[in-house]
């Protein structure tokens, strides 16, 4: 039997079988791309950092926000693996789907609106500003900066809470246990596919530390910056129905804590602006989500981010 390769039989196969080739080459790429998929580390809810911002706030294209330059400035950690950023739309009419069908996914850590009262309808004296409406509805999905709110603790006294579990004598100004970090670190991580070696482990631990110092320097600095008038905690009254009917009076004034004022940031205007107003910072204000039930340890990466904005802009 004559089994040589000849280049005429090549050509006959090739002729025949360029079908069948072509399907196994594709079935190949498909099945190494679900193996690829299906192995690697799927982003948490608190890996992903989701920075929005009201169709009222223009973020300069310069801003440099990728997740690569966060995390290079310390505004971000090593543990965020994804970084979304979102403008929300001016269409009323697809506003509040867009608003409620991310928030009920859990998905949002940094809202940047504006606070500037307008009209609530032409030729009315009551006014309204962006960030009321938003606070009124969905005040409950935010973190109280002043005082509780609705049961939650103060957000700058559950991140002190927190830190003081990784350092000696639960005291957050003394000196860091790396026993009790290790610990923290191999137990948070053991699921996670980064850490597998010991390593990999190792090279974890240094940047957890690193989160870790991080973190506690940035709180102050935020501290410091509230002290000085930096920055400021926002008084923002929002309408709740006290007796449960459906007139006006049934309503009644209520105080929440929930925004921070950019606006006094020297120089707040090279990252973003007022967008009705070009190059003003009028009304400038941050609001921050609570979702530390489903990512405790790192529910205070917006701490690490305010205060990449006072370091670079003021």
């Amino acid at each position: 039997m004559d089994a040589r390769i000849t280049k005429k039989r090549v050509g006959h196969m090739l002729s025949y079988d360029w079908i069948k080739i072509i399907a196994i080459a594709a079935a190949a790429i498909v099945l190494w791309s679900l193996l690829f998929t299906m192995t690697a580390t799927r982003a948490t809810v608190g890996q992903t950092f989701y920075l929005y911002s009201f169709y009222d706030v223009q973020m300069k294209e310069s801003s440099g926000d990728t997740l690569e330059n966060l995390q290079k400035k310390s505004a971000l950690s090593f543990d965020v693996l994804e970084l979304n950023t979102y403008q929300f739309t001016d269409n009323q009419q697809y506003l509040g789907q867009q608003m409620t069908a991310f928030f009920s996914a859990k998905q949002g850590d940094v809202l940047l609106l504006t606070d500037i009262p307008e009209p609530v309808s032409e030729g009315s004296q009551d006014t309204v500003s962006h960030l009321q409406q938003v606070a009124t509805t969905y005040n409950g999905l935010f973190a109280p900066l002043e005082g509780e709110g609705d049961g939650k603790p103060n957000y700058f006294t559950a991140c002190k809470s927190y830190l003081n579990t990784y350092y000696k004598n639960g005291d957050h100004t003394g000196e860091l246990d790396n026993e009790r970090l290790e610990h923290n670190f191999r137990t948070r991580m053991r699921k996670d596919k980064r850490f597998k070696t010991e390593k990999q482990i190792a090279a974890g631990i240094e940047q957890e530390r690193i989160r870790i110092e991080n973190l506690k320097k940035s709180l102050s600095n935020v501290e410091i910056a509230l002290e000085n008038k930096v920055i400021e905690i926002k008084t923002t009254k929002i309408p709740v129905n006290a007796t449960g009917g459906n007139k006006q009076e049934d309503y009644e004034w209520k105080d929440v804590h929930v925004a921070i004022d950019l606006s006094k940031i020297t120089h707040i205007t090279d990252y973003l602006t007022n967008k009705l107003e070009p190059r003003s910072a009028e009304g400038l204000s941050m609001v921050i989500f609570d979702w530390a039930s489903e990512q405790y340890d790192l529910q205070f990466e917006p701490i690490t981010y305010l205060d990449f904005l006072i370091r670079t802009y003021n």
